[in-house]
């Protein structure tokens, strides 16, 4: 399993995150998390995001609608499922 950023947020989804397998392996793959991250830059390299308090990985469902409100402004209707 790999994380990856998710659409919807100010940063590329094309960016990929560091964490061992051992924090994320106890849920299923599809699962959203929340866990802070420190950019890496390295010379010759993609940048790419590594997980910092590896210790706090949490789902993060909860979490998805509120930040898009953030980014968004409080205005944000999330779309209806039809």
């Amino acid at each position: 399993m790999r994380l990856q950023t998710i659409d919807g947020q100010q940063v590329p989804r094309s960016l990929k995150v560091s964490i061992p397998r051992k924090f994320i392996s106890k849920f299923p793959e599809g699962t959203i998390y929340k866990l802070d991250t420190k950019l890496v830059r390295k010379e010759g390299r993609r940048p790419y995001f590594i997980a910092i308090n590896r210790r706090n990985v949490r789902r993060a469902m909860e979490f998805f609608e509120y930040n898009l409100k953030v980014q968004n402004g409080f205005d944000y209707v999330p779309p209806t499922k039809r």
